[in-house]
């Protein structure tokens, strides 16, 4: 497996422990893994302390806590995106590591299923950003609020982000390699 961008551990030998399982799948975190909710977190809360200027220091603070909530949630919305995709297709991810920098899905032993697998287990993260977002955006038409609206399109344009930018290790380079293979093959006239 390649190294993950910004993974800093080896993901391969880091010590680990199993935190839970959903749908099957263990969610298992790295000595230094509970950095990588930490850290998201502090960034909501500052990004919800500007979002705030103005308003009463208990306002701030509120929505300082709300917005780290949300951005700590639309990263496991990402991974949980993986895991139903993953689920849809048959071919679910061995374990979800949380390392001290982001969480990365773990795929053991081959991988050489047809493209619509890996476009599937790709897709299903930006997927579960993108639903996330229209969540929040609907919680915002509903309640109100600066933070429901910018974490709602957040998500939308961070899902839409993931699936698009062609970066190593990132859904994108997945989709564009797949697109591309199944291109090739009809150009071809395989099917698979």
């Amino acid at each position: 497996m390649a190294k993950p961008l910004g993974v800093h551990e080896d993901i391969e030998t880091v010590p680990r422990r199993t935190l839970f399982h959903l749908m099957g799948v263990p969610f298992n975190i790295t000595p230094r893994g509970w950095l990588g909710t930490v850290q998201p977190f502090l960034g909501g809360v500052v990004l919800g302390i500007i979002l705030s200027i103005g308003d009463s220091i208990g306002a701030m603070a509120l929505n300082g806590l709300w917005v780290g909530v949300l951005v700590v949630a639309s990263v496991y919305m990402h991974s949980i995106g993986h895991i139903v995709g993953g689920k849809l297709v048959n071919a679910p991810m061995d374990e979800l590591l949380l390392t001290m920098t982001r969480q990365v899905n773990v795929y053991r032993g081959p991988q050489d299923f047809p493209s619509k697998v890996h476009l599937a287990r790709a897709m299903g993260g930006p997927m579960g950003n993108i639903l996330f977002g229209l969540v929040l955006l609907a919680g915002w038409l509903i309640f109100g609020g600066l933070p429901l609206v910018v974490m709602g399109v957040g998500n939308i344009m961070g899902g839409l982000g993931a699936a698009l930018a062609p970066i190593p290790t990132v859904d994108g380079e997945i989709l564009y390699r797949e697109l591309g293979k199944v291109a090739e093959r009809r150009k071809a006239g395989v099917k698979r």
